[in-house]
């Protein structure tokens, strides 16, 4: 008995210190991991360094201080962060999954190129992440490719960021020097970002976000309270940008970007004049044909801009009116819809405004827009009665056909056809007037009222619609 007490004894103590031995144990093992994982960015060609690594075991925290990392090539994008925790660390196979990680002083930047002259900044003073389940091998090189497929297989169920700043010096690239837009940027606080998975983001929400910008116009200022989208389609929204992700399958040629969003009150204005308030904002679900919407067509485009002061070729502005048709084709849109909008003059201008109660477009695909309408809507112009219109709609306006007949008037370098005239009425399918007070310009008095002022037409043959149908 004596014996088995001893030996009892001693397996207790040699287990004791054997436990009081894993923790430095421990450490040398992560500490190993971490050095492996940044060799791993380096060898790929990503700058990439790190402070002294800490691992408590008890709590299994991991904790990395002054983090630096710089892609690769002329224009790559900068990162430093101050400090990591990551705590409740476990390994689940090949994953590494966390109960909370915690990021301080996040710092972001891209530099300008010849290609590209517009600069990028990003600052996130903390970020919080809950229930992280990310790969525990990093990508094996720095491609974008390998680092967003290592993205797509990360997963939280929440990341915070209770405030951030993003900075953009906006310059658009052409044929000689950039075309300098000006500098934007934005602040907000409470943005939070739900159930993060295969790419995807569940739900984004944000409590306020605040612009200020420089615009050549006038300065600009604006704050938006409350933001929300769902279902965001992380990848696609990256490609869009320029980053080689992984594709997506598109359905009838398109690829969902996000489903529905919401944006609460939203105040703006342009120094020294207008003010503009809309109370809400909602759209349906975005779509997009990487074919012909895509961030290389839109750099296309902007190379086809005039230095300021010169104007456009008609070849240039043919080709211009091209690629717009063409990204036209490329967007579709569920439905967007404006609520409450008033815009006024500030204080010392002339007393001119506009309000409109409710303004939508539905419909939006292959360049087509089913439905443009506006309601209740009342115009303040000094020297005439007030303009009301209490319902304006178009029906099947053809957007694109639009851009394409201006490319054809514009390349011919002279005033379009009567053809073209016709071909222009063709792209719209009706329109309706309700409630309308009809006012003179000259005189400041009215003319009348339209009540009701419907007409449509079907086909057009010989430049003339098969059939006119008109309500009044």
């Amino acid at each position: 008995m004596q014996k088995v007490a001893i030996a009892s004894a001693v397996a207790v103590g040699v287990a004791v210190i054997g436990l009081l031995g894993v923790p430095a144990w421990m450490q040398h093992r992560v500490e190993a991991e971490v050095d492996a994982a940044f060799a791993t960015l380096q060898a790929s060609g990503v700058t990439a360094t790190h402070g002294p690594v800490a691992f408590d075991y008890w709590s299994r925290t991991l904790t990395i201080p002054t983090l630096a990392f710089a892609s690769p090539g002329e224009g790559g994008l900068k990162a430093t962060v101050a400090n990591v925790v990551a705590r409740g660390l476990t390994r689940e196979g090949e994953l590494a999954v966390a109960d909370q990680v915690e990021v301080t002083g996040l710092e972001m930047k891209r530099a300008a190129t010849k290609d590209e002259p517009g600069t990028f900044a990003q600052t996130i003073p903390k970020l919080i992440v809950t229930k992280l389940t990310a790969p525990a091998a990093m990508p094996g090189s720095a491609s974008t490719l390998d680092m967003m497929r290592y993205l797509a297989r990360v997963k939280a169920a929440v990341i915070e960021m209770p405030k951030g700043e993003v900075a953009l010096d906006l310059q658009l690239p052409t044929a000689t020097s950039p075309v300098k837009l000006g500098k934007v940027s934005y602040l907000y606080t409470g943005a939070t970002i739900k159930d993060l998975r295969d790419g995807y983001i569940g739900a984004l929400n944000v409590d306020k976000i605040a612009l200020a910008s420089d615009q050549s116009v006038g300065a600009m200022k604006g704050l938006m309270n409350g933001y929300t989208s769902a279902d965001i389609d992380l990848m696609t929204m990256l490609s869009f940008y320029g980053v080689d992700a992984p594709t997506r399958p598109a359905a009838d040629g398109y690829v969902r970007v996000q489903g529905k969003t919401t944006m609460g009150t939203y105040t703006f204005s342009i120094a020294p004049s207008m003010n503009i308030t809309v109370d809400s904002i909602t759209s349906g679900d975005v779509s997009i044909d990487p074919t012909k919407f895509s961030r290389s067509i839109l750099a296309d485009f902007a190379k086809l801009a005039p230095q300021p002061g010169v104007r456009q070729s008609p070849a240039q502005t043919a080709e211009s009116a091209n690629k717009i048709a063409q990204l036209y084709e490329g967007f579709k849109l569920a439905d967007v819809e404006m609520r409450g909008m008033r815009m006024t003059n500030a204080a010392g201008q002339p007393n001119m405004g506009m309000a409109v109660g409710s303004m939508r477009m539905a419909g939006l695909q292959n360049g087509r827009l089913a439905e443009f309408a506006i309601n209740d809507m009342a115009m303040t112009i000094p020297g005439i009665p007030q303009v009301k219109i209490g319902h304006l709609s178009l029906a099947g306006l053809d957007l694109a056909r639009i851009m394409r007949t201006t490319a054809a008037s514009s390349s011919a370098g002279k005033p379009g056809s009567a053809e073209q005239s016709m071909a222009l009425i063709s792209a719209l399918e009706g329109f309706e007037v309700r409630d309308y007070d009809v006012p003179d310009f000259k005189s400041g008095k009215f003319l009348g009222r339209i009540d009701t002022l419907k007409a449509t037409w079907g086909k057009f043959s010989n430049g003339l619609p098969t059939i006119t149908r008109l309500t009044m």
